[in-house]
C-alpha cells in the first residue's frame, strides 16, 4: 500500500499542497529553498548509514543554474571480491555530462570514473584487500552538472 492512500478517509480527494509538503519533507526541504550541497550530504549519508537495508539514497537539487546529484549506494560484494562496477543513471538526463566525486565509505581502496555522460556514468572501486567474507561497499558519488551554453561557431 503506498504511503499516500495509508490515511483513512472517507473521501479519495487529494491535496496537492499536502503531498508537495510531503515529497519536500522526504528529501528534507521543508523551506522551499535549495540547500548547500555541503550540509545535504551528511543528512542523506546518516539516514543511509542508519538503515542497512537501503541499497541506494539519492537526492537532486538545483543550485542557481548548476544542477546536483547526491547518491549513496550499497553493493555486495562476494569472498574475496576486490573489483566492482556501479552504473549510475541520472534521470531526466542533466544539461552537460557532470563532473563525478566517488568516495567510499568506511573501507580502504579507490575509485575511478571511466565514463561520464549526460545521462549516467560508471565507476570502477577497486578495494584494497579482499574480505574473506561476503560484505557490503558503500559510496558516495556527488555529481555538479553545469548548464548546457552554446559553442560559438567560428566562420573559417
Amino acid at each position: 500500500m503506498s504511503d499516500l492512500s495509508s490515511h483513512s478517509s472517507s473521501t479519495h480527494s487529494y491535496d496537492p499542497a499536502a503531498i508537495e509538503a510531503r515529497l519536500n519533507a522526504l528529501v528534507g526541504n521543508n523551506d522551499g529553498e535549495p540547500k548547500d550541497v555541503h550540509s545535504e550530504a551528511p543528512d542523506l549519508e546518516q539516514q543511509f548509514l542508519a538503515d542497512p537495508s537501503l541499497t541506494w539514497l539519492g537526492s537532486r537539487s538545483q543550485h542557481g543554474d548548476q544542477q546536483v546529484v547526491i547518491e549513496y549506494h550499497r553493493m555486495p560484494a562476494m569472498p574475496n571480491q576486490t573489483r566492482l562496477v556501479l552504473h549510475l543513471r541520472f534521470q531526466p538526463d542533466l544539461p552537460t555530462a557532470p563532473h563525478v566525486e566517488a568516495n567510499l565509505i568506511d573501507i580502504a581502496g579507490r575509485t575511478r570514473i571511466t565514463n561520464c555522460t549526460a545521462f549516467g556514468a560508471r565507476i570502477e572501486i577497486t578495494l584494497a584487500r579482499p574480505n574473506p567474507e561476503s560484505s557490503s561497499v558503500c559510496l558516495e558519488a556527488i555529481c555538479s552538472s553545469e548548464p548546457k551554453t552554446t559553442e560559438p561557431t567560428s566562420a573559417d
